[in-house]
């Protein structure tokens, strides 16, 4: 704290543990400790008098810092439960009784998070209709997909084409129509949630038409989805195609797999995509939605808007988490398989597994990947969710899938076991999403894709109630400068002692 420039005054703010006695809404002030003393930083949070405020919060990481009120979606971590508007997304996903259809469609959701509201049949129609009437993207952004890598990172080639389709609309470009288009023209509005919710879905499938190197194939817009078979690709679940075109009605997600995979999918699958895409819709206030509304706070359009919280669940603490989930699950697999504990029963499993984590995580503090939540303090709702999908496609593909059972194995341990669960260490989405990815036969590159495609829904509910905040500014944050006080200029030639430019930014020489 020494470090750190602060004024006469400030105070700082000790947040009460969520696992102590006091509530955790309950915050010690300690007040007028002078500049320059070693303050009891028993907690992270430095409040600053300002000028126009009286204090400014020093919270590294926001993590006691509410930025915004929102009505969109509540994360109840206390509990594991995930709301969209007052709904329950585990009742959202749940199944008929044959567990075949889910209570509400893809559509529906994505409608109650940017309206509010539950849409009746005939809002539902023209939503589907106007939604399936956006698909369909310029040649030109076509042409720039064509170009990509057969071997880009998929997510990379996502960011690039959303990005482009900023250019492709500058009328919806507030910096160059002005600043109150979207706040006085209900229809401008409209338009972007058409074109980026349906245009999403149709970059998406290409970007992986790319990778496979096969042909684009085009949106439906018809009222049946028809099969393409000589372009299938063979490679969603291995599961049989249908090619009567009655068997699926044309769906957004039906749509994207169509567009995906050539031909016309297996209800099953479209189904299981289905709830899971319901699942990962929104999550509040996440990295992602916090550099949304970030973006979005300067007026920029909302497809960079869209761009930019991509970019955000392209880094390794998100998606990078499902290649570590993994990785981690095969050398489990491969030490139950060198002790011979693959043929042994369930309790000998558990035993032999619950020590393997004794002696590698619980010992050395090492991080379980795919548990533990920054705000699930007990069993992620969307884990729960994805969890009973990952058991429904591999019965539905007739092959088990190894790491899903060590998955099963190692969630059961560490469910078992207070040393986890007093340190608030249960399954999050990350653990079975991976798994179901590799059921249905898409790699695990493609895991911040099959996020962002749904994801956008939710940012979009983000861009939208931010314009109607009568108290939005532009984001600007302060931060506590730690570095060296006011000095003169010293001309270069009586400079001595600087720092030598590291070898990895030194030009290169000739022949090197």
């Amino acid at each position: 704290m020494e470090h750190y420039r602060l004024p006469e005054t400030f105070l700082i703010i000790e947040s009460t543990r969520p696992d102590g006695s006091k509530d955790e809404q309950e915050l010690a002030l300690y007040a007028n400790w002078r500049a320059g003393s070693e303050p009891p930083m028993v907690g992270r949070l430095v409040v600053i008098p300002s000028a126009r405020c009286r204090y400014r919060i020093f919270d590294p990481n926001m993590y006691h810092t509410a930025v915004c009120a929102s009505r969109i979606t509540f994360a109840d971590g206390v509990n594991g439960k995930l709301y969209y508007r007052g709904y329950d997304v585990e009742e959202l996903v749940q199944g008929s009784a044959d567990s075949s259809t889910p209570t509400a469609t893809f559509e529906e959701v994505a409608f109650l998070l940017i309206n509010g509201e539950l849409p009746d049949k005939k809002a539902l129609d023209t939503w589907r209709e106007l939604l399936l009437s956006h698909t369909f993207l310029h040649e030109d952004i076509l042409a720039q997909l064509r170009t990509l890598r057969h071997d880009a990172p998929p997510m990379g080639c996502l960011i690039a084409a959303m990005s482009a389709l900023s250019t492709f609309h500058p009328e919806a470009n507030p910096a160059l129509r002005g600043s109150q288009l979207y706040r006085n023209d209900q229809r401008a509005r409209n338009k972007q949630i058409y074109r980026l919710l349906g245009k999403v879905a149709t970059i998406a499938a290409c970007v992986w038409r790319v990778r496979i190197g096969r042909n684009f194939v085009a949106p439906l817009s018809g009222e049946q989805v028809h099969s393409h078979p000589s372009q299938s690709t063979g490679a969603l679940m291995g599961l049989e195609r249908t090619n009567q075109a009655d068997e699926v009605p044309v769906g957004y997600v039906s749509n994207f797999l169509t567009m995906l995979d050539g031909c016309a999918p297996n209800p099953v699958l479209v189904s299981i995509v289905e709830r899971a895409w319901i699942a990962l819709a929104d999550d509040g206030l996440n990295c992602a939605a916090g550099v949304l509304r970030h973006v979005s706070s300067s007026g920029a359009d909302p497809y960079v808007c869209i761009a930019t919280a991509m970019a955000a669940i392209y880094g390794e603490r998100i998606s990078g988490v499902g290649m570590a989930v993994v990785r981690m699950l095969t050398d489990m697999h491969a030490f139950l398989r060198s002790t011979g504990m693959l043929e042994e029963t369930r309790e000998r499993q558990l035993s032999c597994l619950g020590a393997y984590l004794q002696e590698r995580y619980m010992l050395t503090k090492r991080r379980l990947q795919g548990f533990g939540h920054v705000n699930y303090k007990k069993y992620d709702p969307r884990a729960r969710v994805l969890r009973q999908l990952c058991l429904e496609a591999e019965t539905a593909v007739h092959e088990p899938e190894p790491l899903l059972q060590v998955a099963l194995l190692l969630e059961d341990v560490v469910m078992n076991n207070a040393w986890f669960t007093s340190r608030g260490v249960w399954p999050n989405v990350d653990l079975y999403l991976p798994l179901l990815l590799r059921i249905l036969g898409l790699p695990l590159e493609f895991y911040a894709v099959f996020v962002a495609v749904p994801r956008t829904a939710g940012w979009i509910a983000h861009w939208l109630e931010q314009l109607d905040d009568d108290d939005m500014r532009i984001y600007r944050p302060r931060q506590l400068y730690s570095g060296p006080a006011e000095r003169p200029y010293i001309p270069i030639e009586d400079r001595t002692g600087g720092r030598r430019v590291p070898t990895w930014q030194r030009p290169r020489q000739k022949g090197s």
